[in-house]
This record gives C-alpha cells, structure tokens and sequence, in this order.
C-alpha cells in the first residue's frame, strides 16, 4: 500500500468536490459549504487541509482550521483554536491507521508554522486522539451528540 500525501489548492477541483461528496455523505455538510470553504483557503497557512492517497486514490483528510461548526454554535470556544477539523478515511480504509497518520502530518505541518497549541472536537473518536497524546476537556452536546473540546500541546523544536 503506497500512500501519498497532498496539500489542497484552492484550484484542485476535482478533488474537493470528492471530498465534498465524502462530507455530505459522512456529516450531512453540505457539498457547497464544503467548495466555498476549501476553494477560498490561503496558499499558506492557516486555513489548510491534507489529503492521503492511497495508490493514487483519496482516502483519507483533514486540516488545520479556525472556523469550525462548534465555534459558530458555542462563542465561547472564539478563545481556542486554531482546530484539527475534518478528520475523515473512507469506510473501506478505516482501521489501518490512515486517520493517525492525517493527524500527525496536520500536527507536523502545524508545527512548522510555529504553533505549539491546537484544538479539536469529537464525538466519536476520543480513544483515538487520546492515544495520539491529546487531553479531555470540556464535555458537552454538541448537534445531539455527546461531544469533547480535546487539546494538545506542540513539542517544541530547538532550531
């Protein structure tokens, strides 16, 4: 299995509207939502958003983001951020560690912008970032969904 990795570019059309269709299917996001927010992204920094490949076929995404969903619907989260968002692998890849693995190369590139703090939310995949070394916070209900704000501290790198 050969895995690739790939920065999305505002003009990489095909493929956001791959990962669009993945969103809506998986979130109910709504594919334009998804479009406009990954056609509107900087060629650098933050916003920023990854894909893996799997011989050649997305599998597997996420990103680096300061407007997600629970900020729109709790203010109080304004204060934390930036947010690993979007996590996403295929059914049919799940299982294998690709959902690590998109963690830790949005973690690394976040590290080289010089962040040392990000944050994420999740109702479903706790044990899995909590194995990959981030902290519970505050639970809430979030959509319907028992959720938690988790957090995790950058090492810091000497240069």
């Amino acid at each position: 299995m050969e895995t690739t990795t790939h920065f999305v570019k505002p003009d990489d059309t095909e493929l956001i509207s791959l990962i669009a269709a993945m969103y809506l299917e998986e979130w109910h996001i709504p594919e334009q939502h998804t479009i406009d927010r990954l056609t509107s992204m900087p060629e650098n920094g933050i916003p920023f958003h990854i894909v893996l490949k799997v011989n050649g076929i997305p599998v597997c995404t996420g990103g680096l983001h300061h407007d997600v969903g629970l900020v729109r619907i709790e203010p109080r989260f304004e204060a934390f951020g930036p947010w690993v968002a979007l996590v996403y692998t295929a059914p049919e890849f799940r299982g294998q560690g690709l959902g690590a693995k998109i963690c830790t190369l949005v973690e690394n590139h976040a590290q080289s912008l010089g962040l040392q703090t990000l944050y994420l939310y999740t109702a479903t995949a706790e044990k899995l970032y909590a194995r990959l070394g981030w902290v519970a916070g505050e639970r809430l209900i979030y959509r319907e969904l028992e959720t938690v704000v988790m957090r995790k501290r950058l090492q810091i790198t000497e240069s």
